[in-house]
């Protein structure tokens, strides 16, 4: 596949993506038009509830300011007291004088008809809910006033139930207020003449007295948010959907990138050994060396391995790397002079490697091609994962052994098997990790023990001992009375590429 085509696929796959998730998103969400409309109903009941309490007080303050019938000055049935307050106050619609159930006086001369279905609930001492359910359904809410003989009767304006969706329909929704006490007392609006789809329920208190608001809708009221229902799930489905094909678009872009890059790599050679030393602790001479893979740009620039090397293990690219590094590390060693020497090269291998049988004949034919004997190279198992199979491992490995090739269990003690896979397979030097060796650094660290521990059992199982990480003096001459087999670290030298490592050598 070549490199112009990768952008193009990751492209083509995050394009699908979007169409994918923005289909599920939508067919999940559907119109939102529910959701906004029981919002906007929600609103509505809320503020006429408000709308309601302040009517209810202004009515309460004209009837509570109104003066005896006698100062009403009422002219054929008419006052212009009450006519004064109905002017100044924009809640009370009309007030009426009543006395054994009949109209005696009013703020204006319009014929009021009070017939109908009364309705009366006391909320206080000489004050009243009332409500008039006229014939054609429509309700009149008042506060009534015992003065006296009479009754004064503030006719509350009606809830404007319809002023936030006039523009959406007419007549599409519908109250019903509750005053909740014994008897309760109920008023509202015309019903709606349709069955209602939505209806919301809210409600306040006022001192002692506890109002509930109903509010109904219709399926016009609903129809009303389809449009910007729609809108708005489009949206969300393509917000979800952009966001999920660029996350994706970013993944494949990195994985394709660096399956291209590696692939490159290979077929360029760049993936290169270099080496640490390995110095006997019986005379400091160099015994060996550990192989560690590097990626050496065409630039010269080096790629570290923790970027690369997890992810050539995760997606396969390991086997063909570590085969590169198998060949190269056999030509260094001619060019080292260890040809007729007694100097190896410790090459790294996971568990699943070392079960490889290709990985294994690679590894010896390459030692045929290049006239090495197979003692020149020795195995150091990682324990970043374990033997699925121990019985076959043993087997497999026993097979290089007697090739003569050395088995090391590097980090030991730290991954899968730990010192039972000594037990198991036939290993032949133990490789302290770094961790251990840094518990020198203070006499009060708890892993010296181990460390000590972990020299005794090698020493007890007559394994061979390479202390890694040693970094110090102090930590050479602790592990050199403690009879460990050879060291490896920056003591002596960092991992070095092969032409610097025969400078080293060579200055030494």
């Amino acid at each position: 596949m070549s490199e112009s085509r990768l952008p193009l696929s990751a492209e083509v796959v995050a394009g699908l993506a979007f169409v994918l998730v923005f289909a599920i998103v939508l067919s999940a969400l559907g119109s939102l038009n529910l959701l906004f409309a029981r919002h906007g109903l929600s609103d509505q009941a809320q503020q006429m509830l408000y709308q309601l309490e302040d009517a209810a007080v202004e009515a309460h303050e004209v009837l509570d300011a109104l003066p005896g019938y006698e100062a009403l000055g009422c002219t054929d049935g008419v006052s212009p007291v009450l006519a004064r307050q109905v002017f100044r106050h924009g809640y009370v619609r009309w007030i009426a004088v009543m006395r054994d159930g009949a109209v005696v006086c009013r703020s204006d001369a319009a014929h009021v008809r009070m017939q109908g279905e009364r309705t009366l609930r006391p909320f206080r001492e000489g004050w009243w809910f009332g409500s008039l359910r006229r014939d054609d359904g429509t309700m009149d809410l008042f506060l009534i006033r015992q003065v006296g003989p009479y009754q004064y009767a503030a006719n509350v304006e009606p809830l404007l139930y319809d002023f936030l969706s006039h523009f959406a329909c007419v007549d599409c929704t519908a109250y019903e207020a509750t005053v909740e006490g014994s008897p309760r007392f109920v008023f509202g609006s015309r019903p709606l003449a349709v069955a209602t789809m939505l209806s919301t329920t809210r409600s306040r208190r006022h001192g002692t007295t506890e109002i509930t608001l109903r509010l109904s809708a219709d399926a016009r009221y609903l129809a009303h948010y389809r449009g910007v229902g729609w809108a708005t799930s489009a949206f969300i489905a393509a917000l979800a959907a952009a966001l999920a094909a660029g996350l994706l678009y970013r993944l494949l872009r990195a994985r394709s990138s660096m399956d291209y890059l590696i692939r490159e790599a290979l077929r360029r050679r760049e993936f290169v050994p270099f080496y640490q030393p390995i110095v006997s602790t019986r005379d400091a001479s160099v015994i060996g060396a550990e192989v560690l893979a590097r990626w050496r740009l065409r630039s010269g620039g080096l790629v570290p391995p923790g970027e690369f090397i997890p992810y050539a293990e995760a997606n396969g690219w390991i086997d063909a790397i570590t085969e590169q590094l198998i060949v190269r590390a056999a030509q260094d060693l001619v060019a080292f002079g260890w040809r007729d020497s007694g100097c190896w090269l410790s090459l790294n291998f996971t568990p699943s490697q070392a079960m490889k049988t290709s990985l294994r004949e690679h590894l010896l034919q390459t030692c045929r091609a290049h006239g090495l004997a197979p003692r020149h190279f020795a195995l150091e198992i990682t324990e970043r994962q374990p033997f699925e199979d121990l019985a076959l491992a043993r087997e497999a490995l026993a097979g290089l052994v007697e090739q003569g090739i050395e088995i090391e269990l590097d980090d030991a003690g730290t991954g899968f098997g730990g010192f039972a896979s000594v037990q198991e397979l036939p290993i032949g030097t133990m490789k302290i990790d770094k961790m251990f060796v840094d518990a020198l650094r203070s006499p009060d660290d708890s892993k010296r023990a181990t460390l000590d521990a972990i020299i005794d059992f090698a020493r007890t199982a007559a394994l061979k001992t390479i202390a890694e990480g040693v970094e110090t003096q102090a930590q050479v001459d602790y592990l050199v009375a403690r009879e460990v087999t050879a060291i490896q670290g920056y003591f002596y030298a960092r991992p070095m590429s092969a032409e610097d490592f025969s400078r080293w050598l060579a200055a030494r």
